[in-house]
């Protein structure tokens, strides 16, 4: 597969090795350190679709864009 035209889904598993890491990151709005994971809820908007988590969508995969028509 070319370089960037793959991905890793794990779905109901428990987070291990790097997805149980955490980073510390700078909240500039209050002013503190604050720590975040990697993993993100993929079962909403262009996360949702292969082709929007790879930047590949019309960016219409969001359930609101589907409401509205």
């Amino acid at each position: 597969m070319p370089k960037g035209h793959w991905e890793t889904i794990y779905i109901n598993s428990h987070p291990s090795h790097l997805g149980s890491a955490t980073f510390k990151t700078y909240d500039s709005e209050k002013g503190t350190d604050v720590y975040s994971s990697p993993i993100v809820d993929a079962s909403k908007g262009l996360l949702r679709t292969s082709k929007g988590r790879m930047s590949r969508s019309k960016g219409d995969e969001n359930e609101s864009f589907k409401e509205n028509y």
